[in-house]
């Protein structure tokens, strides 16, 4: 998505090529920051602060978590106090667990050398996947836009209702629901989205608002507590 004109993911590994960028999600939507993670202590202080929300995009700074600790130490004792961290400070979060599990068990079966260019390895090819999938998400919902906009007369808006935390800031790129607006706005059909509110000035319609807004979209809030 763009901000001030230029695209963004919400977490991505900077210029250096090991440490992390993250958007401040908590800052949001009073103001846009990025904060660099260059250990595995600086990305449990972002999952504290919850800095980053969202299943995609806690999935994937968990995986570069590990990566961080394996630059550092990749013994086998760091990978298991590294995911013993993680897991604990995203207690109750199942697949949490599961992702930083599996990967532990990934790269503790290669030599130590090894362990820190897999760990990376894998955390941007779980954050390219969910690039990946919410594309196709937004491209199939594409189709049915463009279908129905051909039976509007007169070039009207299509209407479209959505709930908070659909958006690109819960995923790395394009957002779930928010993905087939992006891409019908980008396309040239005009759009005007309706966005529930569940509890009054909650910060996930808030947050749903601020992207619409980055991008452009018209939209209005919909009081849906009765």
């Amino acid at each position: 998505m763009k901000i001030d004109h230029i695209n963004y993911r919400t977490i991505w590994c900077s210029e250096d090529g090991w440490s992390i960028n993250i958007i401040d999600q908590d800052s949001l939507p009073g103001d846009f920051k990025v904060i660099n993670l260059s250990s595995v202590q600086q990305v449990i202080g972002a999952i504290k602060t919850k800095i980053g929300k969202g299943r995609s995009v806690n999935m994937v700074m968990a995986m570069y978590g590990m990566a961080l600790a394996m630059k550092k130490d990749s013994s086998d004792e760091s990978i298991r106090s590294t995911a013993k961290a993680l897991i604990s400070n995203y207690s109750g979060i199942e697949y949490i667990k599961n992702i930083v599990s599996e990967l532990s068990m990934m790269i503790a079966s290669v030599p130590p050398d090894a362990r820190q260019s897999l760990a990376y390895k894998k955390a941007k090819e779980m954050a390219d996947l969910d690039v990946e999938i919410n594309n196709k998400i937004g491209d199939n919902g594409l189709s049915l836009i463009i279908n129905a906009h051909k039976n509007i007369r007169q070039n009207r808006s299509i209407n479209l209702l959505t709930h908070g935390n659909a958006g690109w800031l819960t995923t790395v790129y394009w957002g779930t629901a928010l993905s087939t607006i992006f891409k019908s706005h980008g396309f040239g059909i005009p759009i005007n989205v309706w966005v529930t509110e569940t509890i009054k000035g909650e910060r996930e319609c808030a947050l749903t608002c601020w992207e619409l807004e980055q991008q452009g979209i018209s939209h209005e809030i919909i009081d849906d507590r009765a």
